[in-house]
C-alpha cells in the first residue's frame, strides 16, 4: 500500500525569525561599514586629488582604510551622519533586497548574465586602479583643504596621516576593544593579500 503523504527531508524551510532588536543590530552594523568606507574614499580621494593623482590604487586605499579606522570612532559627527546611513538605507529598503528603482537582487543578477550571454567582457572594465571620475561623487566640501609646505607638498591633516600611516599603524594599540581589534586584524589580511600578489 502506497502511504499518502511521504516526507523525502528536502521540504522547504522557513528562515528564523529576526527580532526587531536583532535588526536594528544588523542595521546599525551595515551602516558603519557604509559610512567607514565613505570615509575612506574621502581620505584616498583627499590624498590623490592633493599629490594630482589621476588614479588610486590599492596600495593607496589600504593607507586610507587605515587612516580611517585609527580616527573613525573619534569623529565628532559620527552619530550624525550614521543615522543619516540608516534613514537613506530604510528609505531605499535596501536591506529588503529591493532598491530604489523597484528592482530586486534577482533582477540585478538577471541584468549580469543578459549582458554576459550578449557578450560583453565585463572583465575587461576591471582594473586594479580605481580611476577618480568613475568613484563616487563625495561633495568638494568634504574634502579638507590642501596646505602647501615650503616643499611644495600638502600638509594638510589628511596627507599628514598618509604618510605617517606606517608607523602609526604598527603602533596602534587597539587594546581589548572588539571592534577596533576585528578591523585591524582585517587590515591587516588585505595588506598582506596585496604584498602577496606583488
Amino acid at each position: 500500500m502506497i502511504p499518502d503523504k511521504i516526507q523525502s527531508g528536502f521540504g522547504q524551510i522557513d528562515p528564523p525569525a529576526i527580532s526587531p532588536e536583532q535588526d536594528t543590530i544588523q542595521t546599525r552594523l551595515i551602516s558603519l561599514v557604509v559610512l567607514m568606507v565613505e570615509y575612506s574614499l574621502t581620505n584616498a580621494m583627499t590624498f590623490a586629488i592633493h599629490h594630482e593623482v589621476e588614479e588610486v590604487n590599492d596600495e593607496t586605499m589600504t593607507r586610507a582604510l587605515k587612516v580611517e579606522a585609527m580616527q573613525f570612532f573619534e569623529r565628532a559627527d559620527l552619530e550624525t551622519e550614521l543615522e543619516s546611513v540608516i534613514d537613506t538605507m530604510m528609505s531605499e529598503t535596501i536591506l529588503h533586497g529591493m532598491g530604489s528603482d523597484g528592482e530586486t537582487d534577482d533582477d540585478v543578477d538577471d541584468d549580469v548574465d543578459d549582458d554576459v550571454e550578449d557578450g560583453d567582457d565585463v572583465a575587461d572594465d576591471v582594473d586594479d586602479a580605481y580611476r577618480l571620475d568613475q568613484m563616487i561623487e563625495i561633495p568638494q566640501d568634504a574634502m579638507p583643504a590642501r596646505v602647501d609646505a615650503d616643499d611644495g607638498t600638502c600638509r594638510c591633516n589628511t596627507c599628514q596621516r598618509f604618510h605617517t600611516i606606517g608607523q602609526d599603524w604598527d603602533a596602534w594599540d587597539v587594546g581589548d576593544d572588539p571592534i577596533k581589534s576585528f578591523l585591524q586584524q582585517h587590515i591587516n589580511a588585505l595588506s598582506q593579500r596585496q604584498e602577496a600578489a606583488v
